[in-house]
């Protein structure tokens, strides 16, 4: 399969990107305590981790698309998580498609966790931008 891979990092169009996005399934009710699926992207190096709770259960590199015809980012580590998020370029992202294995791999039975939910943290000044302005 051909990976379609414009560039090394994530670029947007605007001096800005977050450096990190956050993908949470919160997972609960009776008759267990709720407890939380995060997943960290770390934009940068393409690299992931996936913690439930307080213990990591997965960790590793993904891959990108930037889709910029359609403002769209798709991120996909093959076998764990695939995601999509609608992305301005600036400071609105929206998360419009998740999904993980790792619910069914930890025994999380369907129907347990609620809709993903994006978290994207303050944006920061590309250091591509910083460079040029030094």
């Amino acid at each position: 399969m051909t990976q379609l891979r414009e560039q090394a990092n994530l670029r947007t169009p605007a001096a800005t990107f977050p450096e990190t996005l956050t993908i949470r399934w919160a997972i609960g009710g009776e008759p267990e305590p709720e407890r939380t699926l995060t997943l960290r992207l770390d934009l940068a190096r393409e690299k992931f981790e996936a913690s439930l709770g307080d213990e990591t259960v997965c960790a590793g590199v993904f891959d990108h698309v930037d889709d910029h015809e359609h403002a769209m980012v798709h991120f996909d580590c093959e076998g764990v998580f695939n995601a999509t998020v609608a992305w301005n370029g600036s400071d609105a992202a929206r998360l419009l498609y998740a999904r993980t294995a790792l619910l069914t791999r930890l025994g999380i039975p369907g129907g347990r966790a609620d809709a993903p939910t994006l978290i994207v943290p303050a944006l920061t000044e590309s250091p591509r931008q910083a460079t040029r302005a030094s």
